[in-house]
């Protein structure tokens, strides 16, 4: 089954895709990646709208793995920008995502071991930081988040 909704948006959903829907006065819709070698990973991000969005017409994007801009680390590590910008050295590369007023910052990061990577925020938004897979240090030595652990990080402007 395609990732579809009631307005006749459809796609097709592999690794590395993004689909990224503002539902707003409403959309029914449907998401289902496709399985590689058995195994199905996806990853569903919901973000609350200000209230004089909310009934606003929905809108739909759906991006390709090639269309995801990618930076290099060291170490074979990286950054895909799904939302957002991240500066690289003094250039500012933006992810795809367009036209969402809550600014969101999305990334897919990977990183090697004991590398450290650091991302500015601003302060009034809300961080969180989903370890899908490894461990993280996040801060500060004790603070460790596991595989499969989500953080909320306050107080802050950097990641």
């Amino acid at each position: 089954m395609l990732p579809n909704d009631h307005l006749g948006n459809e796609g097709h959903l592999r690794a590395g895709h993004v689909q990224w829907m503002t539902a707003a006065h409403g959309i029914i819709h449907s998401e289902m990646p496709e399985q590689e070698n058995g195994r199905l990973h996806g990853f569903q991000l919901w973000i609350n709208l200000p209230a004089k969005e909310k009934m606003q017409p929905p809108h739909y994007q759906e991006f390709a793995a090639a269309k995801i801009p990618q930076v290099n680390l060291a170490d074979s590590s990286y950054l895909k920008i799904i939302a957002g910008e991240y500066v690289a050295k003094t250039k500012k590369i933006a992810g795809p995502i367009t036209g969402v007023t809550t600014q969101p910052l999305y990334f897919y990061i990977c990183l090697s071991s004991q590398q450290q990577l650091d991302i500015p925020v601003f302060l009034q938004h809300t961080v969180l930081v989903y370890v899908y897979q490894g461990e993280l240090i996040v801060d500060q030595p004790n603070q460790v988040l596991k595989s499969g652990q989500l953080a909320q990080l306050i107080n802050g402007d950097t990641i």
